[in-house]
């Protein structure tokens, strides 16, 4: 693998370019996107990358802090604040459509993937990722090994996030140091990369795949 950068403190794609943040041991944070090379880059591009054309309204509601977020088909924007783990739909107009909080009553959801009439959520202190309804809020599917297991080995040990490719469900696989993928239609796990290190992000811009080992992005 190659080294892109260190002291990484988050990473996206937006289907063409890939996005990530750095910080310094003071909690600086410069801004940085990649396409073959890398290219300083301000906060509000940064942000605009991330929200689309919701920008403006996402950051008036929820500032520069890190949240989680996913389009569905009809171009409405999904964002999950993980401190608070409520999940909020908004029209392409950023106006608030509808919220979800029963996701957050099992657990911190770290991070979110919207497949059809679904929404995936990953538990990472649960060790388990799982689906709910979009209509009515239901638990769906649970993926895990049945238990709160923490070992390695186990089916999910932290899993952080939540890539979707297509009709796979890539999930970095933090505590077993992989990316594991959901085949989304039989719901069939296979390790998809082995790596040295905790896993805590999977992106693909392209034909480029990136992960984030540690605090390292590759």
């Amino acid at each position: 693998m190659k080294l892109i950068s260190e002291s990484v403190a988050g990473i996206f794609s937006n289907n063409k370019d890939l996005y990530y943040a750095v910080s310094d041991d003071y909690g600086n944070r410069e801004y940085r996107k990649y396409r073959g090379e890398i290219v300083e880059i301000t906060e509000e591009e940064y942000f605009k990358a991330f929200y689309g054309e919701l920008y403006e309204p996402m950051v008036a509601r929820f500032k520069d802090r890190s949240t989680s977020r996913c389009w569905d088909q009809e171009g409405s924007l999904y964002v999950c604040y993980y401190q608070e783990s409520v999940i909020y739909k908004f029209d392409r107009s950023g106006s608030l459509m509808r919220t979800y909080e029963e996701m957050g009553k099992i657990d911190t959801v770290y991070d979110i993937a919207v497949y059809g009439n679904s929404i995936w959520c990953a538990y990472p202190t649960s060790h388990t990722v799982k689906r709910f309804s979009l209509e009515d809020g239901s638990l769906e599917v649970s993926v895990s090994d049945g238990g709160i297991g923490m070992d390695r080995g186990s089916l999910f040990c932290y899993p952080e996030s939540l890539t979707l490719l297509g009709n796979m469900l890539y999930v970095s696989d933090m505590g077993n140091e992989r990316v594991c993928r959901i085949n989304l239609d039989t719901l069939e796990v296979e390790t998809y990369l082995e790596l040295d290190g905790p896993v805590f992000r999977y992106e693909r811009v392209e034909d480029e795949e990136f992960v984030r080992v540690s605090n390292e992005l590759y």
